[in-house]
């Protein structure tokens, strides 16, 4: 995951701030690393998401947040039960104005 985060933010702001920001993630203490035991396939049209599905499951993550319409599939699965919310969503979440 990280590599595409690093991917990501080289396309938008250049390498030196996503090795920056990449370190960062890695440096935090409240990081940790997730091992997915069981790999479920729910994203049939971009299947590069499942590693973001998989790892919010795995880490018993309260939310996935993404604005990715493709997650949107997820809220008409019984199982497994992933809470997926928009950036918007998440910060009325944390009662953020």
């Amino acid at each position: 995951m990280l590599l595409e985060y690093e991917e990501k933010l080289t396309d938008a702001f250049g390498p030196v701030v996503a090795d920056l920001t990449v370190a960062a993630f890695v440096a935090k203490p409240t990081t940790r690393r997730v091992t997915v035991h069981y790999a479920h396939r729910l994203i049939a049209a971009d299947l590069d998401d499942d590693k973001f599905v998989n790892c919010a499951l795995w880490a018993n993550a309260h939310f996935l947040v993404t604005n990715d319409r493709h997650f949107r599939q997820l809220q008409n699965l019984a199982f497994p039960k992933l809470t997926v919310l928009i950036m918007a969503g998440f910060v009325t979440a944390l009662g953020l104005p």
